[in-house]
């Protein structure tokens, strides 16, 4: 599956949160309008012509795999799903699960590859996605808010 990055200044400007008793993700406020969804792990991005808007579902318990990430390196924008999709159907990103690492001082959390060597495109408040040469994704990086129940 291959991305573009469109920096353009502008991305979405939802909070996503993590709701810790849950173990899930979810964005708000949420968007309903859908036109499909993109399967990361076991985490549901929501496609909008062809423009990812928002990032839901399970992430299980994000706090068991520490790592020091740090900050990442991003500019705004945009993040486009490239080909044709039919509406009301989900698809997988990648064939397996990627890695999940939390950075409990920061408070990023990186699901993928955790190496930085480029410039990230944040397509919505605190979520960046990291993209290879080829427009395959490399992983995405969240700071969500910490919800306790």
């Amino acid at each position: 599956m291959k991305f573009e990055a469109e920096f353009d200044g502008h991305c979405v400007q939802s909070i996503i949160r993590y709701l810790s008793w849950e173990y899930s993700l979810d964005t708000y406020p949420p968007i309903l309008e859908v036109d499909f969804d993109l399967a990361l792990n076991m985490l549901n991005l929501t496609v909008v012509d062809q423009y990812i808007v928002q990032i839901w579902g399970h992430l299980g318990a994000v706090k068991t795999n520490l790592s020091k990430l740090g900050e990442p390196n991003f500019r705004s924008g945009k993040l486009r799903v490239l080909g044709e999709f039919a509406e009301g159907f989900s698809y997988r990103i990648n064939s397996n699960n990627l890695p999940v690492y939390f950075d409990e001082y920061s408070g990023w959390i990186c699901i993928g590859d955790q190496k930085l060597e480029r410039e990230g495109i944040e397509f919505i408040k605190n979520c960046v996605a990291f993209l290879n040469n080829d427009g395959s994704l490399s992983s995405v990086w969240l700071k969500p808010i910490f919800v306790d129940k």
